[in-house]
This record gives C-alpha cells, structure tokens and sequence, in this order.
C-alpha cells in the first residue's frame, strides 16, 4: 500500500457509523486531512471506495437501486453521490487537471471494472492496490 493512504489509515473510523450520509461524513473527514495534499486525497478515495464496495456496504445501495423508489428519495441519493464526488473533483481541480471530466471518467470506468472483479470473487485487497496505482498513475500523466 502506498505511504500517502497512512494519514487515512490513522483516523478514528471507529468513531463513524455506517449511515448512507455517515459515508460522506467519513469521506469528508479523511478529505478534509489531505486537503492540501491533492494526489494522496485522490489515492484516499479512490482506495476507500473500493474497500466501501469490498466490505460489502455497497450492496444496500445496489439493492435499493433495484427497487421503485419515491422521487424524492432518488434525488436524495443522487444528492449524495455528488457529495461524495466533490472531494474528488477539487483534488483533480487542485492537480491541474483541466478536463476535470474526463479524468472523472476514467477513475469511474477503472472502479467500475474493479468493483466487477470484487463482485466476482477476485482478490479485493489486490484489486484496490492495482485500481488505485493505475489511477494515480494515469492522473500524473495528464
């Protein structure tokens, strides 16, 4: 695992519980530690959102997803989906990264394959390890 995720690892997660607005409490909290360091908030949530879909609390969101939800509540959650992406985007935004979307694209395309193989029994540990790595990898170099 790379150096950058440490302060991550430090923080007191025992202190959050799982709620669907406790994710972005968390997220905003670890972001909030590397502010000022854009690269290793980007490793921070590319790395915590693959282990959030390899602990298996993404399967609530993709059940609910499954279902006919009021109006209200799908905008809720669309809500909070932008939420957690914010953090995201001001790292990308504090890189230099001038398509902003596109770099969004291609992290989501690189979790999206990830989550696949987690879902589908491959190692999560080393998924996470190699979708975070070309991520970052990827991101420096445009």
């Amino acid at each position: 695992m790379s150096p950058l995720i440490g302060p991550v690892r430090a923080l007191p997660s025992a202190r959050f519980r799982w709620t669907p607005t406790g994710s972005l409490e968390f997220f905003t909290c670890f972001i909030a530690v590397l502010k000022d360091e854009p690269l290793a908030s980007i490793e921070a949530w590319i790395h915590s959102a693959l282990t959030y879909i390899a602990d298996g609390r993404h399967l609530l969101a993709k059940a609910l997803n499954a279902t006919s939800l009021p109006q209200e509540r799908t905008a809720a959650i669309g809500s909070a989906h932008r939420g957690l992406l914010a953090p995201l985007v001001s790292g990308l935004s504090a890189m230099g990264v001038k398509d902003t979307q596109r770099a969004l694209l291609f992290i989501q395309a690189i979790t999206d394959a990830s989550t696949k193989r987690i879902e589908a029994g491959h190692d999560a540990e080393a998924e996470i390890k190699s979708a975070t790595a070309f991520c970052i990898a990827g991101l420096t170099s445009i």
